[in-house]
Protein backbone atom coordinates (compact mmCIF):
# COMPACT_ATOMS: atom_id res chain seq x y z
CA UNK A 1 0.00 0.00 0.00
CA UNK A 2 1.68 3.49 -0.75
CA UNK A 3 1.28 5.88 1.35
CA UNK A 4 0.04 9.00 -0.53
CA UNK A 5 -2.82 7.77 -2.14
CA UNK A 6 -3.43 11.58 -3.77
CA UNK A 7 -0.73 11.68 -5.58
CA UNK A 8 -0.62 8.25 -6.73
CA UNK A 9 -3.91 8.88 -8.27
CA UNK A 10 -2.82 12.18 -9.91
CA UNK A 11 -0.01 10.35 -11.07
CA UNK A 12 -2.42 7.59 -12.71
CA UNK A 13 -4.14 10.36 -13.88
CA UNK A 14 -1.70 10.77 -16.91
CA UNK A 15 -0.61 7.14 -16.61
CA UNK A 16 -0.12 5.69 -20.42
CA UNK A 17 -2.87 8.28 -20.94
CA UNK A 18 -2.70 8.81 -25.26
CA UNK A 19 -4.83 12.16 -24.84
CA UNK A 20 -3.08 15.70 -24.90
CA UNK A 21 -4.08 16.40 -21.57
CA UNK A 22 -4.95 13.88 -18.27
CA UNK A 23 -7.44 12.21 -17.74
CA UNK A 24 -10.25 13.66 -15.34
CA UNK A 25 -10.31 12.90 -11.34
CA UNK A 26 -13.48 10.89 -11.75
CA UNK A 27 -12.45 8.91 -14.64
CA UNK A 28 -8.72 7.98 -13.86
CA UNK A 29 -9.56 4.36 -13.04
CA UNK A 30 -12.77 3.48 -15.29
CA UNK A 31 -12.38 0.03 -15.87
CA UNK A 32 -15.03 -0.15 -19.01
CA UNK A 33 -13.59 2.88 -20.59
CA UNK A 34 -9.82 1.07 -20.39
CA UNK A 35 -11.25 -1.90 -21.85
CA UNK A 36 -13.25 -0.19 -24.98
CA UNK A 37 -9.90 1.87 -25.48
CA UNK A 38 -6.47 0.18 -24.32
CA UNK A 39 -4.72 3.02 -25.04
CA UNK A 40 -6.83 4.83 -22.23
CA UNK A 41 -4.11 4.57 -19.61
CA UNK A 42 -3.73 4.23 -16.05
CA UNK A 43 -3.95 0.50 -15.87
CA UNK A 44 -0.67 -1.64 -16.37
CA UNK A 45 -1.71 -5.23 -18.17
CA UNK A 46 0.11 -8.26 -17.97
CA UNK A 47 -0.71 -12.12 -19.13
CA UNK A 48 -0.52 -14.88 -16.43
CA UNK A 49 0.14 -16.99 -19.90
CA UNK A 50 3.90 -16.98 -21.28
CA UNK A 51 2.50 -17.98 -24.80
CA UNK A 52 0.20 -15.24 -24.79
CA UNK A 53 3.53 -12.64 -23.39
CA UNK A 54 6.06 -14.48 -26.17
CA UNK A 55 3.61 -13.11 -28.63
CA UNK A 56 3.66 -9.98 -27.63
CA UNK A 57 7.12 -10.06 -27.14
CA UNK A 58 7.63 -10.78 -30.97
CA UNK A 59 4.96 -8.99 -32.23
CA UNK A 60 3.17 -12.15 -33.42
CA UNK A 61 0.13 -10.51 -31.74
CA UNK A 62 -1.75 -8.70 -34.33
CA UNK A 63 0.64 -5.93 -33.76
CA UNK A 64 2.17 -6.46 -37.07
CA UNK A 65 1.47 -4.33 -40.11
CA UNK A 66 0.22 -6.27 -42.97
CA UNK A 67 2.04 -10.10 -42.15
CA UNK A 68 5.08 -7.41 -41.67
CA UNK A 69 8.12 -9.08 -39.41
CA UNK A 70 8.44 -10.60 -36.20
CA UNK A 71 11.26 -9.17 -33.99
CA UNK A 72 12.98 -11.19 -31.02
CA UNK A 73 11.87 -9.75 -27.97
CA UNK A 74 12.46 -10.37 -23.91
CA UNK A 75 9.19 -12.14 -21.48
CA UNK A 76 9.25 -10.55 -18.25
CA UNK A 77 7.97 -12.54 -14.97
CA UNK A 78 6.80 -9.78 -12.60
CA UNK A 79 4.96 -9.21 -9.32
CA UNK A 80 1.86 -7.46 -9.15
CA UNK A 81 0.52 -6.39 -6.74
CA UNK A 82 -2.62 -4.99 -6.50
CA UNK A 83 -3.72 -6.59 -9.83
CA UNK A 84 -7.57 -8.13 -10.94
CA UNK A 85 -8.13 -10.63 -13.54
CA UNK A 86 -9.74 -9.69 -16.21
CA UNK A 87 -12.39 -12.05 -17.52
CA UNK A 88 -12.65 -13.81 -20.73
CA UNK A 89 -13.86 -12.40 -24.12
CA UNK A 90 -16.89 -11.34 -24.46
CA UNK A 91 -17.59 -10.67 -20.83
CA UNK A 92 -19.35 -7.37 -20.22
CA UNK A 93 -17.89 -5.17 -17.73
CA UNK A 94 -20.43 -2.12 -16.05
CA UNK A 95 -19.41 0.06 -13.56
CA UNK A 96 -22.09 3.09 -13.11
CA UNK A 97 -23.30 3.80 -16.41
CA UNK A 98 -20.45 2.92 -18.23
CA UNK A 99 -20.40 -0.65 -20.12
CA UNK A 100 -17.35 -2.17 -22.20
CA UNK A 101 -17.40 -5.98 -23.44
CA UNK A 102 -13.81 -8.10 -23.02
CA UNK A 103 -12.51 -7.79 -26.80
CA UNK A 104 -9.28 -10.34 -26.38
CA UNK A 105 -8.69 -13.54 -24.83
CA UNK A 106 -5.02 -12.52 -23.24
CA UNK A 107 -5.57 -14.18 -20.02
CA UNK A 108 -4.71 -10.84 -18.65
CA UNK A 109 -4.15 -9.08 -15.07
CA UNK A 110 -4.58 -5.17 -14.87
CA UNK A 111 -3.27 -3.40 -12.16
CA UNK A 112 -3.75 0.18 -11.72
CA UNK A 113 -0.84 2.11 -12.05
CA UNK A 114 2.64 0.97 -13.21
CA UNK A 115 5.21 -1.97 -12.54
CA UNK A 116 8.57 -0.79 -11.08
CA UNK A 117 11.96 -1.99 -11.88
CA UNK A 118 11.81 -3.95 -8.99
CA UNK A 119 9.03 -5.75 -9.75
CA UNK A 120 10.74 -7.29 -12.49
CA UNK A 121 12.14 -10.83 -10.91
CA UNK A 122 13.08 -12.67 -13.93
CA UNK A 123 13.26 -12.91 -17.48
CA UNK A 124 13.84 -15.05 -20.85
CA UNK A 125 15.02 -13.79 -24.75
CA UNK A 126 12.36 -14.89 -26.91
CA UNK A 127 14.09 -15.98 -30.73
CA UNK A 128 11.67 -14.14 -33.25
CA UNK A 129 10.05 -18.20 -34.58
CA UNK A 130 8.50 -17.38 -30.56
CA UNK A 131 11.07 -19.90 -28.84
CA UNK A 132 12.97 -19.24 -25.72
CA UNK A 133 16.46 -18.53 -26.11
CA UNK A 134 19.98 -17.61 -24.08
CA UNK A 135 20.27 -17.56 -20.32
CA UNK A 136 17.23 -17.66 -17.69
CA UNK A 137 17.56 -14.12 -15.86
CA UNK A 138 16.34 -14.90 -11.86
CA UNK A 139 16.67 -12.58 -9.18
CA UNK A 140 18.64 -13.47 -6.30
CA UNK A 141 16.50 -11.94 -4.19
CA UNK A 142 13.55 -13.90 -5.22
CA UNK A 143 15.59 -17.29 -4.44
CA UNK A 144 16.33 -16.62 -1.20
CA UNK A 145 12.50 -15.44 -0.27
CA UNK A 146 11.02 -17.36 -2.13
CA UNK A 147 12.52 -21.18 -3.63
CA UNK A 148 9.63 -22.43 -4.94
CA UNK A 149 8.66 -19.69 -7.21
CA UNK A 150 11.73 -19.03 -8.40
CA UNK A 151 11.68 -22.66 -9.45
CA UNK A 152 8.32 -22.35 -11.21
CA UNK A 153 10.02 -19.37 -12.74
CA UNK A 154 12.96 -21.19 -13.66
CA UNK A 155 10.88 -24.59 -15.28
CA UNK A 156 7.96 -21.61 -17.18
CA UNK A 157 11.12 -19.85 -18.65
CA UNK A 158 12.87 -23.32 -19.81
CA UNK A 159 9.85 -23.94 -21.69
CA UNK A 160 7.88 -26.25 -19.69
CA UNK A 161 4.11 -26.33 -20.35
CA UNK A 162 2.31 -24.00 -18.19
CA UNK A 163 0.50 -26.56 -15.35
CA UNK A 164 3.30 -29.28 -15.99
CA UNK A 165 6.03 -28.66 -13.30
CA UNK A 166 7.84 -31.15 -12.34
CA UNK A 167 6.78 -32.09 -8.22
Amino acid sequence: MRKNNKKVAKDIQTLGSSEDKPIPDDQALNLPRFINNQFYGGYCSVSKSYGVAKAFATNANGTVVDGGPRNAGWVYVCLVEGGFVIPAKGTVVTVGSDTGAIPYNEQEISMPGILEWDDVVACRKVHRTGAFEGRIYIKQSLIMHDIYAAREIFFLLSGLSQGKQPS
